[in-house]
């Protein structure tokens, strides 16, 4: 190799690893119910929103698999549209003749998948977290129950539970995600406060149209590689395509 190759390598590989692609990371939050909420398909405004938004990857609730509702599995229908990112859904409980959710979509290729349980305890229905681990991340994705305080809680001690056994210590940054169904002054934030950094703030997210409660959330595990927030708030640049307002948060590793 001659020398001034050599020396263009070089510059091309430093620059690749000070560039903020490279030590920034981008993550959004966003219940999108189902696709539907005020439109008969806001798939396609779900994934210009994503794509604008630069993330690295996306936690989403309300999601359908394949059921009457929706005879489609719209995770993947979803990923093809942000072209073939990988994906990981993972089933809160069967519904409708196929299945009802959580699920991520990611730039970077997914390492590992995982999916956490959470009972009803004395809630409406059971619910999950979906949880992928990439290069740089780890990331899970949840929805607590909207019924009663004591199964969010019940869910959240779960989560933390689960989290905290795997990734205490974690040479990345951990992240937890979703429409917790509780206000930044209740027991289930309280709770998280504990384990979790909250990123997001707490800024309106609810109803879209008109957001006055926060209940979608970005956490950090606080035991897992430290990161530093650059931005937070919540996108308010598309309001018909779910009844929630998308999170997003950009923090770099300390």
């Amino acid at each position: 190799m001659s020398k001034t190759l050599l020396t263009a390598v070089c510059a091309i590989a430093l620059l690749a690893a000070c560039s903020p692609s490279g030590d920034t990371i981008t993550v959004v939050s966003w219940n999108v119910g189902v696709l539907s909420k005020y439109q008969q398909s806001s798939l396609p405004d779900v994934a210009a929103l994503i794509l604008g938004s630069r993330a690295d990857a996306v936690c989403l609730n309300e999601l359908d698999s394949c059921n009457r509702r929706h005879n489609s599995y719209q995770i993947r229908d979803l990923a093809d549209s942000l072209g073939s990112w990988p994906f990981y859904f993972a089933s809160a409980f069967a519904f409708a003749g196929g299945a009802y959710g959580n699920g991520i979509v990611s730039r970077e290729p997914i390492l590992r998948r995982s999916r956490i349980a959470l009972p009803a305890f004395d809630g409406a229905e059971p619910r999950s977290c979906a949880v992928i681990e990439t290069k740089r991340f780890v990331l899970g994705a949840t929805h607590l129950d909207h019924k009663g305080d004591t199964a969010r809680s019940s869910q959240a001690r779960i989560i933390t539970s689960w989290f905290t056994d795997h990734y205490a210590g974690y040479d990345k940054p951990v992240f937890l995600c979703g429409d917790f169904n509780s206000l930044p002054d209740s027991n289930v934030l309280e709770q998280l406060s504990k384990d979790w950094d909250l990123l997001s703030g707490t800024t309106p997210t609810y109803p879209s149209d008109g957001p006055v409660r926060c209940i979608d959330y970005i956490f950090a595990l606080r035991t897992a590689t430290p990161v530093r927030i650059l931005s937070a708030s919540p996108d308010t640049t598309c309001r018909t395509a779910s009844d929630h307002l998308p999170v997003k948060v950009v923090v770099k590793c300390n």
